[in-house]
């Protein structure tokens, strides 16, 4: 059962990932992005990127983001772009592809279906 709007919290999940010599932070998050979680949204992707260039940021249990979020997000990515890293969402849930799709995140930012995607393209790339 959905939780009232005003008690939904962002969580986060981190984890670092290697992968054929390469180190991959890997953020997951839970519940939605707007106006009272919008900080520990920067601060959970900041602390994320800093362990590793290369950052996963897991949609798939993500119920929403607001428009400060995906600002938030492609902020994160020009970061991880500037260490010569890379920021790549994965498994979005459908409400959370369709808000990444009608706001154009998705054309500018790159968009896999799951983690194992993301790896093999990394493989292919070394």
């Amino acid at each position: 059962m959905k939780q009232p709007e005003n008690t939904v919290h962002l969580i986060s999940i981190s984890r670092i990932r290697a992968k054929k010599g390469c180190e991959i932070s890997e953020i997951t998050l839970r519940g939605v992005v707007r106006e009272t979680t919008e900080e520990s949204f920067r601060s959970y992707l900041a602390q994320a990127g800093e362990r590793s260039p290369l950052l996963l940021v897991n949609f798939a249990e993500l119920d929403y983001i607001n428009s400060t979020g995906l600002g938030i997000l492609l902020e994160q990515s020009r970061s991880q772009e500037q260490r010569g890293g890379w920021l790549r969402i994965v498994s979005p849930s459908q409400t959370a592809a369709m808000i990444l799709n009608l706001s154009g995140v998705a054309d500018v930012l790159r968009v896999s279906e799951t983690v194992d995607t993301v790896l093999e393209d990394l493989s292919r790339a070394a």
